[in-house]
């Protein structure tokens, strides 16, 4: 038999991290009203990874019984990271009245390096246990290096001006120049101007300590990925394949994400603050890889070659529902809500995997789309979805024809089947076609964007005593159930047991078949709302006085206070999705857009949250 610890206990992999983290800074005041700052950031870290599997161990699952070991192997990998940040500040400083001022001018250099290494095996070692790369044959090494080295240098100038503490004004204007941008287009110039007024430091208003009216102005890049400038020829067996690889785009530019943002900040009743945000963002020049033509000799470049719009609502609320010398009680609601929307597309819609039947790319960025649409095969739900040619016949439901719309029926899970199958064999969902062209129509079936995202914290504390408690999820927004069209593929979804009906109202196996194979996308009997609240933090602390710490002698004497916390967290998941979890995230990304999980969601292969449990003890010399 297959004894599952036996891999386990012959494969030997390892993998061995370091890491090196320094900061280093310094400042020198030539006057009262001027200073310099230096500061020196270092990271350095290595992987070295190691696979071995003898020649000797056996293959239970090979297929030749006459060499059963054959699956023996080598696997080296070394990777060094290193990142490297000098800056230099010079601020000045002066007040004239009312009218204070300040003046930064910073210089930012920045220099990152990536070195990996990599060798292995396509066949065989040549003599037991001898894990050294030279124990394989000259033709069975398959080797694999990449060196990456960006660089890149920032100057800012930065100007803040406070008028009686009431006029709030703040400039700043970045260059930035990195080699990763094309060699065209090495430099960019970003700006942000804001301001704020303290209105009720000129209007008295009742019940109110504190009302400020802000607004601001800016733009900002986002850096192009390492290879995205040059020329990329793949070599097979030595010799490039016409079309097949990725031009170079010298003109290439980072994108440019402009912002406004307004808002207000309101302190009253002496125990609440609330704050609201509005923010519009136009980000152009997305750098996307476009197909190119054939004729061109290249399958794709990178372009800038789009522009999102997104508009976003956030809003906060905080109070101290209780303040006495003993008992505390501090609450904490946030809210914000999101939209965006592809505006502009120099190139074909394409769309995004999300993993699992087919490794569909169900996600589609078009222009006019929102970010997060999921578009997917239909099943008829319907019969007013239903079309008939010039006989009356039906005409757009999958593998159907001569049959009047009158001879379908909704079934117990709400598609259309033909009348008089239900719970038999012959059950069947149908998708719908095209009645021209006979292809299955696909549209958008779900948006994985969330109506609104909250957080909900809460702390209490008597004495010494202090529990804390933060809730936070969503409403809305939907989940490609991908794990759940897989199974009910393989004949192992839940869906599938049909145990808990009575004889007579049970479906075959054959249904559920046709229901999960849908093409390389799902239908929107895998959509499912991703709804949810999560308990994800309680703290329960005891906080130690000095007097109580001297009493543990001359011990407690070395310390000033402590704490002692016990913590959970992500505790439970309140939810009516039927995954493990509801945050999930889709794979792939490839073409350049991030892959955010409040944008692109897809359950394939997803590992809940771990919940965790931790005892904490801080103590303060």
């Amino acid at each position: 038999s297959n004894n599952p610890l036996y891999r386990t206990y012959n494969d030997k992999n390892t993998e061995e991290r370091d890491r090196i983290l320094g900061n280093f800074s310094g400042r020198y005041d030539i006057a009262s009203w001027w200073k310099v700052d230096g500061q020196l950031s270092y990271d350095r870290s290595t992987r070295n990874r190691n696979r071995f599997l003898d020649k000797k161990f056996l293959n239970i699952n090979n297929s030749s019984p006459a060499n059963p070991y054959n699956n023996s192997l080598i696997f080296k990998e070394n990777v060094l990271n290193t990142a490297k940040v000098y800056s230099l500040t010079s601020t000045f400083s002066k007040s004239v009245g009312k009218l204070g001022s300040s003046l930064s001018l910073r210089y930012q250099a920045e220099d990152y390096g990536y070195e990996e290494l990599e060798v292995s095996s396509v066949s065989n070692i040549v003599v037991d246990g001898i894990d050294q790369t030279k124990n394989l044959p000259t033709d069975a090494i398959r080797s694999f290096s990449m060196t990456e080295i960006f660089r890149a240098e920032n100057l800012f100038a930065n100007l803040r001006l406070d008028y009686d503490s009431k006029y709030i004004f703040d400039g700043l204007v970045r260059r930035d120049e990195s080699s990763l941008f094309g060699a065209n287009n090495r430099g960019r110039t970003f700006y942000r101007i804001s301001g704020a007024y303290r209105l009720t430091e000129d209007i008295v208003i009742p019940g109110v300590q504190e009302m400020k009216l802000r607004a601001s102005l800016g733009t900002s890049g986002q850096r192009p990925p390492f290879s995205a400038q040059y020329e990329r020829v793949p070599l097979i067996n030595g010799s490039y394949e016409l079309g097949t690889g990725t031009k170079g785009n010298p003109d290439l530019k980072p994108s440019t994400i402009r912002e406004f943002e307004t808002g207000i900040n309101i302190d009253f009743l002496k125990r609440f603050a609330f704050e609201f945000t509005y923010a519009h963002t136009d980000a152009d020049d997305q750098i996307l890889l476009v197909p190119l033509s054939a004729t061109t000799g290249y399958a794709n470049q990178w372009q800038n070659a789009g522009s999102i719009e997104s508009k976003t609502f956030e809003w906060s609320l905080t109070s101290k529902l209780i303040n006495n010398q003993k008992l505390k009680w501090d609450l904490g609601i946030v809210g914000s809500r999101t939209r965006s929307i592809v505006t502009r597309l120099n190139r074909s819609e394409f769309g995004y995997e999300g993993g699992g039947v087919g490794s569909g790319s169900f996600f589609r960025i078009k222009e006019g789309e929102t970010i997060g649409a999921i578009y997917g095969g239909v099943m008829a739900s319907k019969l007013s979805e239903l079309t008939v040619d010039e006989n009356g016949f039906v005409n757009n439901l999958e593998s159907i024809s001569g049959r009047p719309v009158t001879d379908f029926v909704i079934n117990r899970d709400g598609f259309v089947i033909l009348n008089g199958t239900e719970f038999t064999a012959a059950e069947r969902p149908y998708n719908l076609v095209d009645p021209t062209s006979g292809g299955r129509v696909e549209r958008k079936i779900g948006d994985s964007t969330p109506d609104f995202i909250f957080g909900i914290n809460s702390t209490i504390s008597y004495s010494n005593v202090s529990l804390f408690v933060l809730v936070d999820g969503q409403v809305g927004g939907d989940i490609a159930n991908v794990n759940k069209q897989n199974m009910m593929f393989n004949d192992i979804a839940h869906e599938v047991d049909q145990s808990r009906y009575p004889e007579g109202q049970r479906k075959h196996s054959e249904y559920f078949s046709v229901l999960s194979n849908s093409g390389a996308a799902p239908n929107q009997f895998f959509i499912e709302d991703g709804t949810f609240a999560t308990l994800r933090e309680v703290s329960l602390s005891y906080s130690f006085s000095r007097e109580q710490l001297t009493k543990l002698g001359k011990v407690g004497n070395l310390f000033t206070n402590a704490r002692l916390s016990l913590v959970g967290r992500n505790l439970v998941t309140f939810t009516k999705y039927s995954g493990w979890t509801p945050e999930v995230a889709a794979t792939g990304g490839g073409d350049g857009v991030n892959f955010n999980p409040f944008n692109f969601r897809a359950d394939f292969g997803a590992v809940p949250i771990f919940r965790t449990y931790a005892v904490s003890l801080q103590v303060r010399f």
